[in-house]
């Protein structure tokens, strides 16, 4: 009897340090730099999973659709956008690049951002950025297009 109390509390011992580090750690990797910048990309996990993401190529750029899943996400493209309509920069996001123009449009449940590129290497960086699933921008783009 003594033998199994012991053996419990062992296993216990080892369980809960483990189960608190990848807790700890748990949705790190999902965003680049997510604990270093918060609010800087912290956003990408919750981007890919609460935002459906549509497209349509266009000859010089990109129409992307967001919709948010919850109020929550909703909320999230709506400041998201006002962010870029200030001229504030995401990580891998080429809408910050020189050559490239972005309108924001609010809607009921997201938002829709038209994209025009003046330079064919601009268009490759919007239209790629386009086909990614939302919130997998972080630190994948390049501005040097």
């Amino acid at each position: 009897m003594l033998s199994r109390l012991f053996r419990s509390k062992a296993l216990v011992a080892l369980v809960v340090p483990v189960l608190t580090v990848g807790f700890a750690f748990a949705g790190g990797p999902d965003c680049h730099k997510a604990t270093e910048q918060a609010g800087k990309g912290a956003h990408c996990h919750m981007l890919s999973k609460q935002v459906a993401k549509s497209f349509e190529l266009t000859e010089d750029g990109a129409v992307v659709t967001l919709k948010g899943e919850t109020e929550k996400a909703v909320g999230h493209i709506k400041d998201h956008f006002a962010q870029h309509e200030k001229g504030e920069e995401c990580e891998g996001c080429p809408l910050g690049i020189e050559a490239v123009d972005a309108q924001f449009e609010l809607t009921d449940d997201g938002g829709i951002i038209r994209v025009k590129a003046s330079t064919p290497d601009a268009v490759k960086a919007v239209q790629e950025w386009a086909k990614a699933p939302a919130g997998q921008c972080c630190g994948a783009a390049s501005d040097k297009a």
